[in-house]
């Protein structure tokens, strides 16, 4: 099974996550890891990590997402604010919409 590993990173703290995801896959799994890109799409599985911005992920992200269509989609995000659980399930359901 192949992988792709695409990130939207503001400050550094989704790219690190995305780092620790892609050195655990098996070898040789991951077929692509960085900016959203058609590239991407080829994937059995797609990590797709964003940082938060307005409630959901950047634009770039949203407009990745919206050509996964089909896919296996893992989400994964970082916030530099928060701690309430109900704001983070409100961030997550915000993304699973696109």
């Amino acid at each position: 099974m192949t992988s792709s590993i695409v990130t939207s990173s503001k400050t550094g703290n989704t790219r690190a996550v995305a780092a620790a995801i892609a050195a655990a896959l098996p070898a040789g799994a991951c077929v692509y890891h960085g900016a959203p890109a058609e590239a991407a799409l080829g994937a059995d599985v797609i990590f797709a990590g964003f940082w938060t911005d307005k409630g959901s992920c950047a634009q770039e992200m949203a407009e990745f997402l919206a050509k996964c269509g089909g896919k296996r989609v893992a989400l994964f995000g970082t916030a530099g604010f928060g701690g309430d659980a109900d704001y983070f399930s409100m961030l997550l359901d915000n993304v699973k919409k696109l």
